[in-house]
């Protein structure tokens, strides 16, 4: 066998192989070992284009297997592209810059997913020191955790704190008023949410959803439908509210995967990645398998003024800042560019959160 000839097989076989894994989540199962295939998107269409173009230098196109190979990459990296569109610098923005000139009070917010086992909490002390943010929600925190953290807490005078030893430990420090909150177990009975309602330096009050469901993965769960039921339990009430809402956390579920996007339909809030990149915060350790596991989504009653994800603080997460701030007298200028959900979205919701409870 010539070295072409080898070169033609290992092109095929790696390229039926993408395909295959590209289509294999429209599989309507909650599987973890189909689900885990809605993360890579973007590293398989980076591959697939490696192929594609490997492939017009090694195909002949007087044969129709060839033909077919061709027009089937191409088919994949087209569909792929789609997948991915929404959080490339190409595609609109969801959600509103502040207009240039405006000054209003903001809202900072900081987003971890510290890792439990993770010793050196330092680094993660000193980007609250240095960003300075008005919430902060960490997760994966244990008692160890809480103790650690105390140096750089002391001007957060409002506090849920919700540690565990289990990795899903909760905490939430915050500058602004708590008016109210509580810790819920939507789904599970060892994984916490917290819900609370926050007053606004100028008197205005917002709900912040803090979230960190199971993934789909062996050890953890081996099906998707807690993860996503505790998503969508979330999406559902935060439509049913008239006041402005945040939903932030490590939802261990990929910014373009269906559920995501149910989740956006259903509850109508904004992603501000939408127009403005992955924003990928897993693996912090592993550059090349990257993906964004950890969102911050608001409804329409919002302007984006920043988004950035932060240096490594030793976490398999990289931290994510976000600094929004509300409209005057609560006008929806981002209600245009949401998404909404039809009868049958609705309704796939609804078996999702029964298959559940």
């Amino acid at each position: 066998m010539t070295t072409i000839e080898i070169a033609r097989l290992l092109t095929f076989s790696i390229g039926y192989i993408i395909i295959f894994f590209s289509l294999l989540p429209l599989i309507k199962s909650d599987y973890w070992a189909i689900r885990v295939f809605d993360y890579p998107r973007s590293q398989k269409f980076w591959l697939n284009t490696i192929i594609l173009v490997l492939f017009l230098f090694l195909s002949d196109f007087g044969r129709t297997h060839d033909v077919f190979f061709m027009i089937a990459l191409f088919l994949n990296e087209l569909y792929l592209l789609s997948l991915i569109w929404s959080y490339t610098l190409l595609a609109s923005n969801q959600m509103k810059k502040n207009p240039q000139g405006e000054v209003r009070a903001t809202i900072k917010i900081l987003i971890a997913n510290v890792f439990q086992d993770n010793k050196n909490a330092s680094l993660c002390n000193n980007l609250i020191t240095q960003f300075a943010p008005d919430i902060v929600l960490l997760v994966e925190t244990d008692e160890r955790w809480v103790k650690d953290v105390q140096p750089c807490v002391g001007k957060y005078p409002y506090r849920v704190l919700q540690p565990q030893p289990n990795t899903y430990g909760m905490v939430l420090f915050s500058k602004l008023e708590i008016i109210k909150y509580s810790v819920r177990f939507l789904v599970e009975a060892d994984v916490p949410s917290i819900t609370a309602d926050i007053k606004t330096k100028d008197g205005k009050v917002f709900r912040l959803y803090c979230l960190h469901p199971k993934p789909p993965v062996p050890g953890e769960s081996e099906n998707s439908t807690e993860r996503d039921a505790e998503i969508l339990i979330i999406g559902k009430e935060a439509k049913k509210l008239s006041q402005p809402v945040i939903v932030a956390g490590d939802l261990n579920d990929v910014a373009w995967s269906y559920t995501t996007n149910l989740f956006l339909k259903v509850s109508e809030l904004l992603d501000p990645r939408i127009g403005r990149g992955f924003f990928s915060t897993y693996n912090a350790k592993y550059k090349l398998l990257r993906w964004p596991l950890d969102h911050v989504f608001c409804s329409s009653h919002f302007y984006l003024h920043n988004l950035r994800r932060l240096p490594t603080i030793d976490s398999d997460h990289f931290p994510i800042f976000i600094e929004v701030s509300l409209m005057p007298y609560e006008i929806k200028s981002n209600a245009e560019d949401k998404k909404e959900a039809d009868q049958e979205d609705h309704e796939l919701a609804e078996e999702k959160i029964d298959a559940a409870l």
